[in-house]
């Protein structure tokens, strides 16, 4: 498109020298434990920070300037302002499918007070950030995703969607996303960049997020149209970040900071730009997590090698465990957002037949934006075995969800993935030694979207065997198909058994591995990992003298399914859900 900038020209003029005192501030603040006996313990996790250079900012906002005026130019955008102000959705969400309770705190408001040093958000309080070094004070609404985010940012657990209809006006996600730890040395390294993408709306105003996720954005392009709530890219933690968030910003025609949340310290604006504002303070319950291990500093947040953040693999971190033994100590684990000063966790633990096991009673001391608490038990032999219930109730609401007692754990099967460049082909396999045979040789390459589903031998409710089909090199379809769906399985195998073998058909191989259902499109606590499946519309049709063959692809990242609907492939939604990614 000509005249349109998509990377930002902000590369020179970030050379401009800050001292580096002045951040010092901004370091992140390590894992505090307040509390902690036989009974359980508490943590808090200091919001992430960011930096984001008065350079870097004018350079977004040229590039966002010179794009809607070439937009306007070639008709794709009107000159006139909608009467009427744009309201805004929330921008962030969990991933399609996932079974999580709630998606995310609130970091930092946007700072109300010009003064230097001095600090006052929408509602006259402090929850924001202002030093002579960041221009200001923080122009923005930093949308945190709660504790271990690395992990959720690398498996794209939150997504960062648009917040009303528009038309893309400027996007990068090239920059790394994984810086981390403190501030004051991460502005030492000015070379950092930050992944953003920015929404033109109908009121002339836009809408700017900032730390996406690098390669994750949609492949839309600048002038392409979006719709509230569409998909946008995964939070991340780009540029000067300590942390993954969303940093959500709204501008005016003129460039002019709005701040969308109404409040007696926000004289700005008559009412409320969000289509439903959250309270201030927001008592809930982000998730909840039965787990062989107990939460430390160690597992529920990242470690920092110079400031970046380590590619930690899911062992790295807490980890949900559902299954408890007896006399083994298991941890029950309520991960929560803006707990008061003498707020209280109530606990329990049900036996299958729901009387009550167990409860404990955690009172906060301090105001939290961003916490957790536990209670650790060691459940007798003689106590039922089957499915228990965790319950945690919060500011008046009863939250829950099951974990196992004395019954061993399924057996799990690590579904792998291949691509071959030149075929254009992507193949799965559970077998280890099919998975051992594709070697670099074979032109079949391993992509690291690997999953874990269960062995083909566990039967539980919920579980179904995956059967796999393949078709054949000639009539084809030269491809291998899985589906979780019994009836879809069984209506592939009718059309085998009434199909000559010198047509197109779908061949049943095996069982090769076991998987739960989705429910109305959401996966289970039991395998809160969604698996999407893609179809590239191929029927072995020729093109170009080349016979493209039909090929499906299964995934468990949001920004695959997303870009690769954009190249032409059919999305067939959540097919099947897994424990986790390796």
């Amino acid at each position: 498109m000509t005249g349109i900038r998509t990377g930002l020209p902000y590369r020179a003029a970030l050379a401009a020298t800050i001292a580096v005192a002045a951040v010092a501030s901004f370091a992140a603040s390590p894992l505090r434990s307040s509390y902690a006996d036989e009974n359980g313990g508490w943590g808090v996790i200091e919001a992430p920070r960011e930096y984001i250079p008065e350079a870097e900012q004018e350079a977004v906002w040229q590039t966002i300037e010179r794009n809607v005026a070439v937009l306007q130019a070639q008709g794709k955008l009107p000159r006139a302002k909608a009467a009427t102000s744009v309201k805004f959705g929330w921008p962030t969400r969990f991933a399609q499918g996932r079974p999580e309770l709630f998606d995310h705190v609130i970091s930092n408001y946007i700072d109300q007070d010009p003064a230097v040093d001095s600090v006052r958000d929408y509602n006259c309080g402090t929850r924001t950030y202002d030093t002579s070094s960041v221009g200001g004070g923080h122009k923005g609404t930093d949308i945190g995703i709660g504790l271990r985010s690395f992990y959720k940012m690398d498996t794209e657990q939150v997504v960062v969607v648009a917040a009303a209809d528009g038309v893309i006006v400027s996007k990068d996600d090239t920059n790394p996303d994984r810086s981390c730890g403190d501030l004051t040395v991460l502005f030492a390294n000015n070379t950092l960049r930050n992944n953003v993408i920015s929404i033109h709306h109908a009121d002339g105003t836009t809408t700017i997020y900032y730390h996406v996720k690098t390669g994750s954005l949609t492949p839309k392009k600048v002038g392409d149209a979006v719709v509230e709530g569409e998909y946008l890219g995964a939070v991340g933690s780009a540029g000067f970040s300590t942390g993954p968030h969303l940093h959500f910003e709204v501008r005016s025609a003129t460039n002019a900071v709005i701040d969308p949340w109404q409040g007696t310290c926000n004289p700005g604006i008559g009412e409320s730009l969000w289509k439903a504002q959250e309270p201030y303070h927001f008592p809930q319950v982000l998730s909840l997590m039965p787990t062989s291990t107990a939460p430390t500093a160690a597992n529920t947040t990242t470690n920092c090698t110079n400031n970046v953040a380590d590619s930690e693999t899911a062992a790295d971190y807490v980890q949900p465990d559902l299954y408890a033994q007896p006399g083994v100590t298991h941890y029950f684990v309520a991960f929560i957002r803006d707990i008061e000063s003498g707020g209280q966790v109530v606990f329990a633990l049900k036996r299958p037949d729901g009387s009550q096991y167990s409860s404990f009673t955690f009172t906060a001391s301090a105001y939290s934006a961003n916490s957790y608490a536990f209670i650790s038990r060691t459940i007798a032999a003689a106590e039922p075995a089957g499915k228990w219930s965790f319950q945690v109730t919060f500011a008046g609401v009863v939250k829950s969800l099951p974990f196992y007692f004395n019954v061993p754990a399924p057996a799990t099967a690590r579904v792998y993935e291949f691509f071959n460049q030149a075929l254009n082909h992507y193949f799965r396999t559970a077998a280890p030694a099919e998975a051992a045979s594709l070697t670099p040789a074979s032109g079949f390459l391993p992509t690291g979207d690997d999953f874990m589903a269960l062995d083909r031998t566990v039967s539980l409710a919920g579980v179904m065997q995956v059967c796999r089909f393949y078709g054949s090199p000639d009539p084809g379809p030269n491809s291998h198909f899985y589906t979780a769906d019994p009836a879809e399985c069984q209506a592939l195998k009718n059309i085998q058994a009434s199909t000559p073998a010198t047509q197109p058909r779908w061949n049943f191989e095996e069982n090769a591995f076991a998987a739960y259902l989705p429910v109305n499109g959401g996966c289970p606590v039991e395998a809160p990992f969604p698996i999407y499946r893609l179809y590239n519309g191929h029927h072995g049709e020729t093109v170009s003298g080349t016979r493209q063959d039909s090929n499906h692809r299964f995934s468990s990242l949001s920004s695959i399914y997303y870009q690769l609907a954009a190249l032409g492939w059919n999305q067939e939604g959540v097919v099947m859900c897994a424990g986790s990614r390796p």
